[in-house]
């Protein structure tokens, strides 16, 4: 069992396997936690006056300690490959820690992450290719993908489309079977008879 006076590495006497996992695990644990003390993996570095812990990109707070692109993938509808393309537009190293992008930086992806066509990321990459309203090629991120997302589950519905007939009802819209999968919230089984009724 992992002690928490001891080294999260130190290998015991006659540890099964199962142990030996969970050490290593909580040991994961340990240094992705929140505390000060995985400030020793990157040394002096972190310490410095112009590391931030918290960046702030698209309305979304991102953990300072992670490399660029892995940060800029916890923003949603921003993947691994799009976030590399972000970085390669914007002319920042993918793996310098998001911690010590400057305020300039920042700016410059956020405006790539507006418009991603004009500077020159390919129109497949992006997730919103001709838009309805206009017609033009565009990346949703944030709060904004999530309502267009409903408002075109809203248009599907009015307009009763079979993708708005099946989301109004609450069943599956992408031709899965539903004989034995996607019943919840409904009564599954059988009522039996009182006795002596």
């Amino acid at each position: 069992m992992f002690v928490s006076g001891s080294s999260p590495f130190a290998r015991g006497c006659g540890e099964t396997a199962r142990q030996r996992l969970n050490k290593t695990y909580k040991a994961l644990q340990y240094f992705r936690c929140g505390d000060p003390r995985r400030r020793a993996i990157w040394g002096a570095q972190v310490s410095s006056s112009s590391f931030r812990y918290v960046v702030r990109i698209a309305r979304t707070d991102l953990d300072g300690t992670l490399k660029l692109e892995r940060a800029l993938s916890d923003i949603k509808g921003v993947g691994q490959r799009f976030a590399r393309a972000v970085t390669q537009a914007a002319g920042l190293n993918p793996d310098q820690r998001i911690g010590f992008v400057t305020d300039a930086d920042v700016a410059k992806i956020e405006e790539v992450l507006k418009d991603p066509v004009k500077f020159g990321i390919p129109g497949w990459m992006v997730n919103r290719r001709k838009d309805m309203a206009t017609g033009q090629d565009k990346h949703l991120v944030g709060s904004d993908l999530e309502f267009q997302l409903r408002t075109d589950i809203d248009g599907f519905m009015k307009i009763k489309s079979w993708r708005g007939v099946r989301h109004s009802l609450g069943l599956k819209v992408r031709g899965q079977r539903t004989r034995a999968t996607g019943r919840t919230g409904r009564a599954v089984g059988v009522s039996r008879k009182k006795e002596g009724a």
